[in-house]
């Protein structure tokens, strides 16, 4: 695997972490510790989350991941679609 660059981005494919789609925040470079911060910036269907989980993920185990595609990349109509359809179900929940 090459070296991660910050702003990178992978998914776990055979490595036991959660699967989610993860930014290169931190290389490890600096502070020589051979490890590498992952911040957790989808979920496994490549939707956008929030959630500020931050993974340490040694070297080695990043040959457990692949690259992923930027999840904030480029306008895609299906989650502005599935977006309103979860405001319209939250919204039938709560006039319940």
């Amino acid at each position: 695997m090459p070296d991660p660059s910050p702003y990178d981005h992978y998914r776990p494919v055979d490595a036991d972490y959660t699967e989610a789609i993860y930014r290169v925040v931190g290389t490890g470079v600096d502070e020589d510790d051979g490890t590498v911060r992952l911040l957790e910036v989808a979920d496994a269907d490549g939707r956008r989350v929030t959630t500020g989980r931050l993974v340490a993920v040694p070297r080695e185990d990043l040959a457990g991941f692949e690259p992923a595609e930027n999840p904030d990349s480029g306008f895609r109509p299906l989650q502005v679609v599935d977006g309103l359809l979860e405001e319209i179900r939250m919204l039938r929940d709560r006039l319940r």
